[in-house]
């Protein structure tokens, strides 16, 4: 039973960049369902550390929320920034593009620089689609300080988080709607991840060993007809996928309460950087790829998505390297700056 621990023995910066990968799979091969599965659990982590880093660094900073608030934005938009920027080049020089749109309107303009507002608009419009999530993560930022507070009285935010449970079931039911793409829809993935870090679980091994269990059950479920009855996939559609992809992080809840208590060195903290940036950088080349691939059968398809795969993670170890480091690390000092005397 150790050695099988072990060998699935997996570093929260390693998970990040495992959920990165299963978004860029989600994108670019038509056999994966999981992408929105990833970014939920991100949601989840993301309520987690910044938490963490809530209750250890910001609050112990001059000017806040200030601080706090500049801080979270300096973290998530010069990335996004670069790799627009990039879009946009490629847009004007090399014709790619979904399909070369572009629209003048106010709204789409702010939600392009700013990123809120994203998820309001249709995300194939978006120079970069993949900036939903970020959208939905900043305006959890926002509101961050207010349930950080309800945070210090566990029944208060257990009833908090039943309730944003509910409000997601009946906005599931009404998925164009205003707040069905708001925070309010993910909101129970955050405050999940912030119970986590208040509360520590400590699950029973048994109940470990049966939640995996169901979430491999649960990840092969969309695969049924192929594994049974060696059928081709049918689809079920967004509505389907969109359900599956509610449940099948929950079923992951004690292996993240184990994943986010796990020490990270500094090739795993690299790894999770990475993640960040490969969500962005899978982008940049997916219409190119796309538009050559559409067509060819599984076969030849194989080389390209291995070209496309490679090129993405280069551009990603670039941009990781040569900007978002320095950035965050101007960043780091910046905040240093706020320390108290």
């Amino acid at each position: 039973m150790k050695s099988i621990r072990n060998s699935i023995n997996i570093l929260p910066g390693q998970f990040r960049l495992i959920l990165a990968v299963a978004v860029v799979f989600f994108h670019t091969t038509r056999f994966v369902h999981i992408g929105h599965f990833a970014v939920y659990c991100f949601f989840m982590l993301s309520g987690y550390w910044v938490s963490s880093m809530y209750e250890s660094k910001y609050q112990h900073l001059s000017r806040m929320p200030f601080t706090y608030y500049i801080s979270r934005l300096w973290r998530l938009l010069p990335v996004y920034w670069i790799f627009a920027l990039l879009i946009i080049i490629f847009k004007v020089f090399f014709a790619i593009g979904n399909p070369y749109y572009v629209d003048r309107t106010i709204p789409w303009v702010l939600a392009q620089i700013f990123i809120v507002g994203s998820n309001q608009l249709d995300t194939s419009t978006l120079l970069l689609t993949p900036a939903w999530s970020l959208d939905i993560e900043i305006q959890f930022y926002l509101i961050f300080p207010v349930f950080f507070v309800l945070l210090k009285k566990q029944a208060v935010f257990l009833a908090t988080l039943l309730l944003s449970s509910v409000i997601l079931v009946l906005l599931f039911f009404v998925p164009g709607s205003f707040a069905a793409k708001s925070v309010l829809f993910y909101l129970p993935f955050f405050l999940i991840g912030m119970y986590l870090y208040k509360y520590p679980i400590q699950f029973a091994p048994l109940l470990k060993m049966a939640c995996m269990a169901l979430f491999f059950a649960m990840l092969l479920l969309p695969y049924y007809e192929i594994i049974l009855f060696g059928y081709g996939y049918t689809g079920k559609g967004m509505y389907y996928h969109e359900l599956y992809n509610l449940i099948l992080p929950v079923f992951l809840i004690p292996f993240i309460q184990d994943n986010v208590h796990k020490s990270s060195d500094a090739r795993d903290r690299w790894m999770g950087n990475m993640s960040y940036v490969v969500y962005f950088s899978h982008w940049l080349w997916f219409f190119s790829y796309y538009q050559y691939s559409l067509n060819l059968p599984f076969s030849a398809r194989i080389v390209p998505f291995l070209l496309y795969l490679t090129v993405t993670f280069l551009t990603a170890y670039l941009v990781n390297r040569f900007f978002d480091q320095p950035i965050d690390a101007k960043r780091r000092d910046w905040l240093r700056s706020f320390l108290p005397q």
